[in-house]
């Protein structure tokens, strides 16, 4: 698994993180992908610092949702300054893919 096992390990590193916090202490870092796959209302507490996270252009997966939570987490990220690309439901879990403006400055 990861990138080595799919040929990538030259063109992808990763930081794993428990909190936005440990990831964010990396020199204020963002990053091109972001994921989280965590529950709406622990998600949304955690929204600004992972938008912080997501440098211009970045693609931000957020998976661990219920169906019926979706719309209220892109309407929270969207207030953060991300789109919505696709969402993908699979037997009452919903995936949100969202990205973010490419010329957005976030505080």
């Amino acid at each position: 698994g990861g990138s080595r096992g799919h040929g990538l390990a030259g063109l992808v590193s990763g930081v794993e993180s428990v909190g936005v916090g440990a990831a964010a202490g990396r020199n204020g870092a963002a990053y091109g992908l972001v994921a989280a796959n965590i529950r709406a209302r622990p998600l949304g507490l955690m929204e600004p610092g992972i938008a912080r996270l997501a440098a211009p252009g970045c693609a931000l997966v957020l998976s661990g949702l219920l169906e019926s939570e979706g719309r209220g987490v892109v309407s929270a990220y969207r207030s953060q300054g991300l789109r919505l690309l696709f969402r993908l439901d699979i037997a009452g879990w919903r995936t949100l893919a969202l990205e973010r403006a490419p010329g957005l400055r976030l505080p």
